[in-house]
């Protein structure tokens, strides 16, 4: 995973936007040890698809990141199963996580499980 965490900091632009987001997945993958390529490709390209017509801007924006994501993956292996479960996995992480973060830090984690969970939602309903 250290490949495409590489290959996001060094394709996604503005450049601030590839190293901030490398830097998110890094923490993903860390704490989603469930999770391979394959999988990751699987949900991304679910995560990528609109559900609704008129999503909000942010959700927009994250299908679009999604997408430019899977675009870096190989696609091999992998099932929407092992996608699941790393989902799972990140959103234990970052539930554990709001309880100890400071309180600079708060918004952010939250924002990231808010996501989380939605995502974990749609990779259950696919």
């Amino acid at each position: 995973m250290k490949n495409i965490v590489y290959l996001i900091k060094t394709t996604l632009r503005p450049e601030a936007r590839g190293i901030a987001t490398a830097a998110s997945f890094e923490l993903f993958f860390n704490n989603a040890p469930s999770l391979n390529e394959g999988s990751l490709d699987k949900a991304l390209r679910v995560l990528s698809t609109a559900k609704a017509e008129g999503e909000a801007g942010s959700i927009a924006g994250r299908r679009s990141t999604c997408a430019e994501i899977a675009a870096l993956t190989d696609g091999r292996g992998g099932s929407i199963e092992m996608a699941v479960k790393g989902w799972g996995e990140w959103v234990s992480y970052l539930q554990a996580q709001i309880t100890t973060v400071p309180d600079d830090q708060k918004g952010r984690f939250s924002a990231m499980l808010a996501t989380a969970e939605r995502e974990l939602a749609e990779l259950k309903a696919a």
